[in-house]
């Protein structure tokens, strides 16, 4: 249905490309399905791996090996991909966590609605969380050494880890 989910402006774009072990990318967007394919050949229409509903994203994902952490509208998900390109669906967060994820150590960090989430990477809890302020949808936490560094409306929030 790409040239259906084209004409509406629900294709692919929305999110960046996965890149994954084994050769493998992902790629999921503004429609609902998520898809694996091979980085060196990817196979045209049809020519995917893999295909499954998975979520609509927007953002960047964030990865470690061949599990990713996506910014879905209704909630971060988890997702891995074995090594024949196959899509497993883990865990997944309520609605108020959407923003693009980033791993430091074993904690995946969204933030969302001027809150920034730090969550257990294998179970999706959430281990705290703190408000630092309003910021655009695409603000993008990034870490260096022990800090958190934020984006947000009014300046860049520090946040000692």
């Amino acid at each position: 249905n790409w040239a259906e989910e084209n004409a509406g402006d629900a294709d692919l774009g929305s999110q960046g490309v996965v890149l994954l072990p084994g050769n493998l990318l992902f790629i999921a967007g503004k429609g609902v399905k998520g898809y694996t394919l091979h980085t060196n050949a990817l196979g045209g229409v049809g020519g995917q791996i893999d295909a499954q509903n998975v979520c609509v994203s927007f953002g960047g994902a964030a990865t470690v090996g061949s599990t990713m952490f996506l910014p879905c509208v209704d909630g971060l998900r988890q997702v891995s991909v074995d090594a024949s390109g196959r899509i497993h669906m883990g865990w997944h967060t309520s609605g108020t966590i959407t923003g693009s994820p980033i791993v430091g150590g074993h904690t995946v960090y969204s933030l969302s609605n001027g809150m920034i989430y730090a969550l257990n990477m294998d179970s999706g809890r959430v281990i705290t969380s703190l408000n630092v302020g309003q910021a655009n949808r695409f603000a993008t936490p990034t870490i260096a050494g022990t800090s958190l560094f934020i984006g947000t409306l009014e300046g860049i929030t520090t946040v000692n880890l």
